[in-house]
């Protein structure tokens, strides 16, 4: 059994201790108080028995789509494996940590252990996408069988944005139809840090696109506005996109911005209240220095897999 799971789980450790993957830690000088937290402390993968390394792995490549003759040793039930899709399409992404939630003797009277985790899943654009999962299962001869699973989503309630400023003659009249080719044509026909300046001027047709990268609740209440460094933003006439949970913001306008530190781009989750102006009175999620990019996170230029390697 240990040559088993061994071989299911080779690499880099699977398992760990992540606290909220969720809603990862920022460290730069724009990070808000909701993104700042200390970093997990690793979970070896020897600390937990053969068997549920084996059917964490099992649920994993079962969640990604990969062919059940890919699930060595482990084997679902009927119907179980189909209980681990829980609407997302994982291809593309790996698992990059794993938090154990609960371990304990299985409470349906057989023989078995009861599991629950978040498993927090990563793709090649840096894209984080988080879910729980339940399963009870054993172990015999031939293997580990797993005769309960279940999973779901868990947003992060404090996503990672990226922040573009495009000209409006720059981009198609339709947007792409997923996520990573959005992402991957604003960035490329977004404006460097040389060419903002001349570009915001009041006079020039900008779109303001700030990309999510972590799976969030599908419609999450983020808003993308303008604001100087005590003001509320103003968010009016800004859209949202959602990508099965992984939000985009767009806000069309002409920008004067005449120096650094005085105009913000700001993303905000709404609270109950709005303010005046369409402005949302929301934590702060993120923000960006318009004409100081060193004041923002780093300009990111993702290139989006080709056919099969991403859906989303």
């Amino acid at each position: 059994m240990v040559g088993l799971t061994s071989r299911l789980l080779s690499g880099a450790a699977l398992l760990a201790l992540s606290g909220c993957f969720g809603e990862p830690g920022g460290t730069g000088p724009t990070a808000t108080p909701a993104q700042r937290r200390v970093e997990p402390v690793p979970l070896r993968p020897e600390d937990l028995p053969a068997a549920a390394r084996g059917a964490l792995a099992g649920a994993i490549l079962a969640m990604r789509g990969a062919p059940e003759t890919f699930h060595r040793g482990v084997r679902f039930a009927p119907d179980v494996r189909a209980r681990l899709q829980e609407g997302f399409d994982y291809t593309g992404f790996t698992a990059a940590s794993v938090t154990l939630l609960h371990h304990d003797l299985a409470s349906d009277g057989q023989r078995g252990i009861d599991l629950a985790a978040t498993i927090g899943f990563v793709d090649l654009l840096d894209r984080r996408a988080v879910a729980g999962v339940m399963l009870t299962f054993g172990a015999d001869r031939d293997g580990i069988p797993i005769r309960s699973a279940a999973a779901t989503r868990v947003p992060a309630r404090v996503p990672r944005f990226a922040l573009y400023l495009v000209p409006r003659s720059r981009l198609p009249s339709r947007w792409p139809s997923t996520h990573a080719e959005l992402w991957t044509l604003v960035a490329r026909e977004a404006l460097g840090p040389e060419e903002r300046r001349r570009f915001l001027d009041g006079r020039q047709d900008l779109v303001m696109v700030a990309v999510g990268k972590d799976r969030t609740d599908p419609g999450a209440p983020f808003q993308l506005g303008l604001a100087e460094p005590h003001g509320t933003p103003v968010t009016t006439g800004f859209e949202a996109l959602d990508f099965d949970g992984f939000p985009v913001l767009v806000l069309a306008a002409r920008i004067r911005a005449t120096e650094p530190g005085r105009h913000w781009a700001v993303v905000t989750r709404r609270g109950e209240h709005r303010g005046w102006f369409g402005g949302g009175t929301g934590e702060t999620v993120a923000r960006f220095d318009l004409l100081d990019p060193r004041r923002s996170a780093a300009r990111l230029i993702p290139d989006a897999p080709s056919g099969g390697r991403t859906r989303v």
